[in-house]
């Protein structure tokens, strides 16, 4: 993390910037990130991607109120294919995956999606 993500991030939640757990995030650009991955044990692992432009990211837990930071995970299986390492996804315990982003990011990275019925 950049200190000028901390910062567009600040601005933003200062600006009333917020998501809420199940908002469907959309990538305005190709954006590079470090992927978490998690196993059902007591380990996880990282790797570096690509999330491509139009792939939809799903916030999936409920940020506190201060919170600057927020985690998102792969709606679409063949995307989660595609972005995570097959010797991630391969392994019997692999459980998923997680991308941090950051409420500076809404807007110039993401870009919300109204799901039916919202």
């Amino acid at each position: 993390m950049l200190i000028a993500d901390l910062i567009r991030s600040w601005r933003a939640r200062r600006n009333g910037v917020r998501v809420h757990k199940g908002d469907h995030l959309r990538a305005l650009v190709d954006v590079r990130k470090l992927g978490m991955a998690y196993f059902n044990g007591p380990f996880s692992g990282g790797f570096r991607c690509t999330i491509p432009r139009g792939t939809v990211v799903k916030v999936y837990h409920e940020p506190g109120a201060n919170d600057l930071f927020f985690n998102c995970t792969l709606v679409d299986p063949d995307a989660e294919a595609r972005i995570v390492p097959a010797s991630d996804r391969s392994n019997e315990k692999y459980a998923g995956c997680a991308f941090a982003f950051g409420l500076g990011d809404i807007g110039r990275r993401l870009e919300r999606i109204v799901q039916p019925g919202e």
